[in-house]
């Protein structure tokens, strides 16, 4: 750890102090700033050899370690369900902000109308959904995760609201993960637990996931088809013709990066690097919350490079 006067310290803090300050002054997004401002000194501190969290909380790499200090801010300050509706909610809005749900929708509608049954597609996503529970162990994550994501993708393309809500709902009824709690006390109940657990998941399992997820599928389509019927649901697919969009075409990644983040930070992923007693390094395993802010910083920054407006950016 790099030795630093007391002085030094103060003055790092006061020079980001009145950085922050400057610009809210000058108009700029007030929590934009503020988290900038965090996380430039949550950095500066990281080079300075300065642990920002509890090695035992530790994701093993220094700058998931900011993130993940973040995550913890924030979960103290509000529970962890709740944090999650609201960090993931505020992405989405983030997406509609500088319209990459916009692409996304212009993207999907080409190949998409050729397809006359909104039915068809809500099955098509249901069995998108369920892929998912393979990476998201959590019920309440998986869901609220969907709803962020896979939800305005759904109505937009005209599937009734109602239909998609229950179609983000339904694969928590069958989370395929092997870490999920329900798969592991299973496994124990069967004494397949420790080193079966994954030849039960997948073995055992697996087979009647798949069976059961076809059956809810098909039940999906008749139920869903009913309920529209009889409450008289007009669902009408967004005309993209009045979508008027000026971001690049890669922008409908964005919308689903925490989905590409879920599955990195699976802590299933092996690094080519190993640990001082030889073993093999693997990505960590991350909070989604913790996702979401990755997520949420990396677009600020395509956006601020693609523009160089910071105030278009917040």
């Amino acid at each position: 750890m790099v030795e630093v006067p007391y002085t030094v310290n103060l003055l790092i803090g006061a020079i980001v102090a009145v950085a922050v300050g400057y610009y809210i002054m000058k108009g700029y997004s007030a929590t934009g700033v503020l988290m900038i401002g965090g996380i430039a000194l949550l950095l500066i501190s990281i080079s300075l050899g300065r642990p920002i969290i509890a090695p035992k909380d530790s994701t093993g790499f220094l700058l998931l370690d900011v993130f993940e200090y973040i995550k913890g801010l924030l979960s103290n300050r509000a529970a962890d369900l709740g944090m999650m509706i609201m960090i993931l909610c505020g992405f989405a809005a983030y997406m509609s902000h500088i319209g990459a749900n916009d692409m996304v929708v212009k993207l999907a509608s080409h190949p998409l109308k050729y397809i006359n049954s909104p039915y068809v597609l809500m099955i098509a996503a249901y069995f998108v959904a369920c892929l998912m529970s393979l990476a998201v162990s959590s019920a309440t994550g998986l869901g609220v995760l969907l709803m962020a994501t896979l939800f305005p993708v759904m109505v937009n393309v005209g599937i009734s609201r109602g239909a998609a809500t229950a179609i983000c709902a339904s694969p928590a009824a069958i989370i395929l993960s092997p870490t999920s709690g329900d798969v592991i006390v299973a496994a124990e109940a069967s004494n397949m637990g420790g080193p079966k657990l994954i030849e039960f998941a997948f073995h055992t399992t697996l087979p009647i996931s798949i069976i059961a997820i076809l059956a809810i599928a098909v039940a999906h389509f008749f139920w869903q088809r009913y309920l529209d019927k009889k409450e008289q649901v007009v669902s009408e697919k967004l005309d993209v013709s009045h979508i008027v969009t000026r971001v690049p075409v890669f922008y409908a990644i964005l919308p689903f990066l925490p989905i590409i983040g879920v599955l990195i930070f699976s802590g299933k992923i092996p690094l080519p690097l190993t640990d001082a007693e030889g073993v093999q390094k693997v990505i960590p395993s991350l909070n989604i919350i913790t996702i979401i802010i990755i997520c949420m910083v990396v677009t600020a920054v395509i956006e601020f490079l693609r523009s160089f407006k910071a105030k278009q950016v917040f």
